[in-house]
């Protein structure tokens, strides 16, 4: 992903299914995984995203929790415990992993989004 310079804020997610507006959205039931396992580099140092998740009735105002991850220029795993994610309802999740960018130009590589 390559976020460009002169932003606010940008977000790539990934969906359960379609994505929908609010109150048309599917979500699914994630609620027996503990962590998501994430496969990252940033293409410079000091590359840092927000990771989120959102259930099916989640607003689109940002205001669902985030975990920030300081990436390396090298291939590495980052576990997040779901319990970070509070206020998400994992029983009906429908945004499964987005990336959030601040005001910075920003690139980084995925190689791995796994729930276990």
């Amino acid at each position: 992903m390559s976020y460009p310079k002169g932003q606010g804020w940008g977000t790539v997610f990934i969906t359960v299914g379609e994505p929908a507006p609010l109150g048309k959205r599917k979500g699914k039931d994630f609620s027996l995984y503990t962590k998501l396992v994430l496969e990252l580099k940033g293409r410079k140092k000091g590359t840092a995203v927000q990771i989120g998740l959102k259930d099916s009735q989640a607003l689109d105002n940002g205001s669902e929790t985030k975990v920030t991850l300081q990436l390396t220029e090298e291939w590495d795993t980052y576990e997040i415990d779901l319990k970070k994610f509070t206020g998400t309802n994992l029983k009906d999740l429908y945004v499964v992993t987005e990336f959030v960018f601040g005001d910075e130009p920003q690139s980084l590589c995925v190689r791995k989004i796994q729930f276990q």
